[in-house]
């Protein structure tokens, strides 16, 4: 392992001493020593990213696809068992039930914001509902108002957005936005092929079908400001999965005009950029409140687009999204599935678990927390992965004299 310059500068000041221009070496109690190993095994342990792997569910199998992380590092997690279908919140070490069916599965689409307040759409004829201050309420009433709801989304306000159709005519849908009160309603009337997302500005970004081919749908970016609707997009091209982050950032894919190709497109501060030509028809990306992308090629390849420049990261598992925060972080799979973090600032990718797993689902907070539910053996298992800190005791003496 290379030593790092943290490790060269303590090893001069517990070895070595400079008198002008020379270094004289200085020989030191065995007390010393021992110190100086110590600190270089805590020092080594930092550098090579050790975490702590807590397994937060219990014995039973969990849902497809259902595990969500804030930056507190707190999980929002389901599992199924005996024809029941439960919704945790694991915090403090236990876990507290929000939710629980017996008709059908949470949506996969639930979310988690950082006050611990929850939204989801569970299978009782479709409704929204929200865990806010320690309680549950159901928002809607799917069986009265003739509407089905799917892939609610909150902010850090706890403004919630999500997907309605109508139950006479599936092809009927639009976007519901509330910000405290009754939700105002977004979109032209046209089908909605995917969840419209939400940022902590209240702004919303989702696709819609335009309505100029009856035999063949036309999907245009969406993007609602707080006050009106603006199309991003136009032509017949089709679009595919549309983000944004807290600055107004957008990415979406789409296809070429020729049909050739998969493109990633960005837009920021109002102009439109592509990205790559290299996107695999999985539609692997993510976007971070820093304006960067990591997305996933047509080749298996994770790359990172960084002010304004592409780098390729690793060969990962091009079948599952990785996680990415704003730092940069990215947590994933490798192409034969083992657990690996790579940092954006220090250019380090480091294997966290070289065990051979299929990992779900996995989320990746500010803090460089990952969680992700797994199948090996049986039952699956939720797993909350903690990276260990240098003690602040160490770190002075590091940076002492």
């Amino acid at each position: 392992m290379a030593v790092s310059r943290r490790t060269l500068d303590l090893k001069g000041f517990l070895f070595f001493r400079k008198m002008g221009k020379n270094w004289f070496f200085r020989p030191l109690p065995i007390q010393t020593l021992v110190l100086a190993l110590t600190l270089f095994s805590w020092v080594a342990a930092a550098e090579s990213a050790n975490y702590t792997f807590t397994r937060i569910s219990n014995q039973k199998s969990i849902t497809w696809d259902m595990t969500r992380l804030n930056n507190q590092g707190h999980v929002l997690w389901e599992e199924s068992t005996g024809g029941q279908w439960k919704l945790w919140l694991y915090r403090g070490g236990a876990n507290t039930l929000l939710g629980s069916s017996s008709i059908g599965s949470i949506y996969s689409t639930a979310a988690l914001n950082d006050r611990d307040q929850a939204v989801w759409v569970q299978t009782d004829h479709d409704n929204i509902y929200l865990f806010s201050a320690g309680q549950t309420v159901r928002l809607t009433d799917s069986q009265t108002d003739g509407w089905n709801r799917a892939y609610p989304q909150i902010n850090k306000f706890g403004h919630l957005t999500w997907m309605e159709w109508n139950q006479s005519d599936a092809s009927n849908c639009r976007v519901a936005l509330s910000t405290g009160g009754p939700p105002i309603h977004l979109g032209n009337g046209k089908y909605i092929p995917g969840p419209p997302r939400l940022n902590n500005q209240g702004q919303v970004v989702w696709l819609q079908d335009d309505g100029s081919n009856p035999d063949f749908p036309i999907y245009q970016v969406s993007f609602y400001d707080g006050v009106a609707t603006t199309q991003l997009t136009s032509g017949t091209r089709q679009r595919y999965r549309a983000r944004i982050n807290d600055l107004g950032d957008v990415v979406w894919c789409q296809a070429s005009a020729d049909l050739s190709f998969i493109e990633l497109i960005l837009r920021r501060g109002g102009q439109t950029q592509p990205i790559t030509q290299s996107m695999g028809n999985n539609y692997i990306y993510l976007l971070n409140n820093q304006g960067q992308v990591a997305w996933v090629s047509n080749t298996a390849r994770l790359n990172l687009y960084s002010g304004g420049v592409n780098q390729e990261i690793d060969i990962c598992d091009f079948t599952r999204e990785p996680g990415f925060n704003d730092q940069g972080q990215i947590a994933y799979n490798s192409y034969y599935d083992e657990l690996w973090f790579y940092n954006h600032s220090s250019g380090a990718k480091v294997q966290l678990d070289g065990n051979r797993r299929y990992r779900y689902d996995i989320q990746l907070n500010n803090h460089g927390q990952i969680v992700w539910w797994e199948t090996f053996g049986s039952p699956a298992s939720v797993y909350l992965a903690t990276p260990q800190k240098i003690p602040a005791s160490v770190n002075l003496l590091l940076l002492g004299n």
